[in-house]
């Protein structure tokens, strides 16, 4: 076995969630000797890709990684940043609003609103929350959640009814679970006159792998100004875009998968083509 191919394999291990390994992790888990194993991280401490705590004699990664961790880390902008800026964007090309939000108990909350050219937008004020199971937004942020999280915040009686919940929305949390696993599957969700009258949205979102920070990454319009297929098209970008910096920022759900949008979102009644508006309104997202 090549000294390569061994680093390669020990870093692997740490790249799978081990916040420290050992001879005898090395032993369990790679089927080394233990003079192997004890060799290969004796070379990887001394040239700094490990360090061994004097008390459990356990290794961790060392200052050489950490250092090129924070090189990489300053290289890209953060995840919010690049959210930002593809959100602005994507609201100036589309004329609708785009909403940067994220999870609090069962609540999203809007961090930031980016307002299109368009003379009729879906206007949100910064700090507004509204219940998950409602929006686009909300869903797509649930579907990042484990399942054990999700039951911690909802319970596990399917048959609860969830709170306030208006008619095109989840009625019960199993109502809602299902949902949020058909989000997951597709990594974007979308919504027509469900939470809000009149409103339409699609969502997708991102995890900062480093800070395990979720972000929703939402475009909101009226319903009355898109057409289905409108609505896909949107979600499909959303989801373009929303691949490529999950790709960056490695985010695991994005970074082995192909950026595809689920199917079509049902019509809701009252969605026609673009018309020419002009007047405004206003409604959280």
């Amino acid at each position: 076995m090549s000294v390569l191919l061994a680093v390669t394999d020990v870093l692997q291990l740490f790249a799978q969630g081990e916040p420290q390994v050992g001879v005898a992790t090395l032993g369990q888990r790679l089927g080394w000797a233990k003079s192997t194993s004890s060799r290969v991280l004796l070379q990887m401490a001394e040239l700094g890709m490990l360090e061994r705590d004097p008390e459990d004699r356990q290794y961790r990664l060392g200052p050489l990684v950490r250092r090129l961790v924070d090189v990489q880390q300053r290289m890209r902008p953060a995840a919010r940043e690049q959210a930002r800026e593809a959100l602005a964007a994507l609201s100036a090309r589309s004329g609708h609003a785009a909403h940067l939000s994220v999870l609090d108990g069962t609540d999203s909350v809007l961090l930031e609103h980016f307002s299109g050219p368009n003379p009729l937008q879906v206007m949100s004020p910064v700090g507004s929350r509204l219940p998950a199971s409602v929006t686009a937004m909300g869903r797509a942020l649930l579907s990042r959640l484990s399942e054990a999280e999700f039951r911690t915040r909802y319970g596990n009686n399917d048959a609860a009814a969830l709170p306030a919940a208006p008619p095109r929305c989840p009625q019960t949390v199993g109502d809602l679970a299902r949902q949020v696993a058909q989000v997951r599957r597709e990594r974007s969700a979308a919504a027509v006159e469900e939470g809000l009258p009149g409103v339409a949205a699609v969502a997708t979102t991102l995890l900062e792998p480093q800070t395990r920070t979720t972000l929703g990454l939402a475009l909101s319009f009226p319903s009355t100004l898109v057409s289905a297929s409108d609505i896909k098209r949107y979600r499909q970008e959303l989801v373009l875009i929303t691949h490529r910096i999950g790709v960056a920022i490695g985010d695991p759900s994005w970074s082995d998968a192909s950026a595809q949008a689920g199917p079509e979102p049902v019509k809701a009644p009252g969605v026609r083509p673009v018309s020419s508006p002009r007047t405004r309104t206003t409604a959280p997202p």
